[in-house]
């Protein structure tokens, strides 16, 4: 008869210590004060193959145990969970990664784990984090794992009213300050980000399951590579003619030209390379087919970049300077 106890330790140890052989299992047993023979863990351990699943069936395992279906973290994972939970829950405002941190630490308290946080960032939600944006983000979740269409009411604030738009979402992420929704809209193939907080109500849309939606995700991650920040093309055809466009050109003054340098892959469509005239500036070429977020970050240098082509984009910098000189007047 089985000793469910013993069995129950087993378990807990081969979770521990994944490639246990049978040998070093009984010391640990002894060690934890259970008494038991080598023979009594070989009957337990088939019981563990044959009865629980939780092995592998093979008459000898000689590169030790691990647990079949089961996730077994080692202490340092569960640090490396815990970090990535903190940064979700306290500074990305996500409801169920604070309450998942709390059980992880009980737990790991209970079982002698000790714990460091070693890396998280500084970002923080700073959007409306209402019950109703929870229980949006939940149903737009829901809506992605089980590849369903949805309908969002989605409010700008410079808008007279809010869109009603139906679509498959895919992803969910954090942007700069907030979290978007990265959805497939319906009729057609166009991708939009929808900023969570802005979305007004959200219901399942009678549209059949999206039976592509391995497919959509990677063609949205693809896009979202080919633009800067949530500014991306929306389909294929927008990226073809963004491609066929001269590109945009940034130079940056030696102050912090170092700087720029130093990233010389910060963009798959861009390219980074020192100017060949003494000056020790840098120039960044890209293509974008739409560059506001991108512009934004230009003028985040103030004068040390600005744009040198096309001269459209020139023109239209010029006119900003003035304006926001006249601010300043």
């Amino acid at each position: 008869m089985l000793n469910n106890s013993r069995i129950g330790a087993i378990i807990k140890i081969i979770g521990k210590h994944p490639g246990i052989t049978l040998g070093e299992l009984n010391k640990v047993l002894c060690q934890s004060g259970i008494k038991v023979t080598e023979r009594t863990i070989a009957k337990d351990i088939l019981a563990l193959k044959s009865e629980f699943g939780l092995l592998e069936q093979r008459e000898r395992l000689r590169r030790g145990y691990f647990l079949e279906s089961i996730c077994c973290l080692s202490p340092h994972e569960v640090c490396l969970v815990l970090d990535s939970l903190q940064t979700f829950g306290t500074q990305l405002a996500a409801s169920d990664a604070s309450h998942l941190t709390k059980r992880l630490r009980a737990w790991a308290k209970d079982n002698g784990v000790k714990l460091s946080r070693t890396r998280s960032i500084r970002q923080r939600n700073i959007y409306k984090n209402s019950e109703q944006t929870k229980r949006i983000e939940h149903s737009l979740l829901d809506a992605i794992r089980e590849h369903k269409g949805v309908t969002i009411t989605h409010e700008v604030p410079l808008a007279r009213k809010a869109a009603r738009i139906t679509g498959y979402p895919l992803l969910i992420v954090f942007h700069e300050r907030g979290w978007y929704c990265i959805m497939r809209e319906l009729p057609g193939d166009c991708y939009r980000p929808f900023r969570i907080d802005r979305i007004k109500s959200c219901q399942l849309a009678r549209v059949p399951s999206n039976d592509h939606h391995d497919k959509d995700v990677a063609e949205c991650e693809f896009l979202i590579n080919c633009g800067w920040g949530m500014g991306f093309p929306g389909n294929r055809k927008e990226l073809e003619a963004a491609n066929k466009r001269p590109p945009i050109v940034v130079r940056f003054d030696g102050v912090v030209a170092p700087f720029i340098l130093e990233a010389a892959e910060r963009h798959p469509l861009g390219k980074i390379t020192p100017v060949k005239d003494g000056s020790g500036d840098a120039q960044f070429k890209i293509w974008l087919s739409n560059p506001r977020e991108f512009l934004f970050w230009v003028r985040s240098f103030g004068s040390h970049a600005w744009i040198v082509s096309p001269s459209s984009l020139v023109s239209a910098e010029r006119a900003e300077v003035r304006r926001m000189a006249d601010r300043y007047r």
